[in-house]
């Protein structure tokens, strides 16, 4: 359809379609309802101050002599839900580019080229995530690999 209205597939918005910007924004809805859903029904207010304090990270230390960033109770941290999240290819791009280039984050290598194009067919991308005690929203975003497709072979 892009090419039969001269336009590139990245700016061009089929009649009645989402905008790019419109995606975006819907990923970035979802992301941060499933966190907070997540987030505050494991880190509620009533759960012991020990709960709590393993739930979320109170803050990111960057360390330059292993190129790592981690959080200040990594070591504590537990792990509040795995969550699997099919879509379009388009929504997923969105939602990855929102976890790069809006939140900190730390990506693999050349993974904003890789993020340009589209993932294979099931291609599968996994990111840990830690929330802001307060907010229950992303924080902090590390992607351990990004369209893998080994699963395919």
């Amino acid at each position: 359809m892009a090419a039969e209205n001269n336009m590139k597939t990245n700016i061009f918005t089929p009649k009645g379609g989402e905008t790019v910007a419109e995606l975006k924004e819907r990923a970035t809805k979802f992301l941060n309802s499933i966190m907070h859903e997540i987030g505050t029904s494991h880190c509620s207010d009533s759960s012991s101050s020990i709960q709590n304090d393993i739930c979320v990270n109170d803050r990111i230390i960057d360390e330059p002599q292993t190129s790592k960033c981690v959080t200040q109770k990594q070591e504590k941290m537990s792990q509040l839900a795995n969550i699997l999240a099919v879509s379009h290819g388009g929504l997923i791009r969105q939602l990855l580019l929102h976890c790069m280039d809006d939140l900190p984050s730390k990506f693999p290598p050349g993974s904003k080229r890789r993020i340009s194009f589209s993932s294979p067919n099931t291609g599968l991308s996994k990111l840990k995530i830690y929330l802001k005690k307060e907010t229950k929203l992303p924080e902090f975003v590390e992607c351990f690999y990004l369209y893998n497709a080994e699963h395919l072979s």
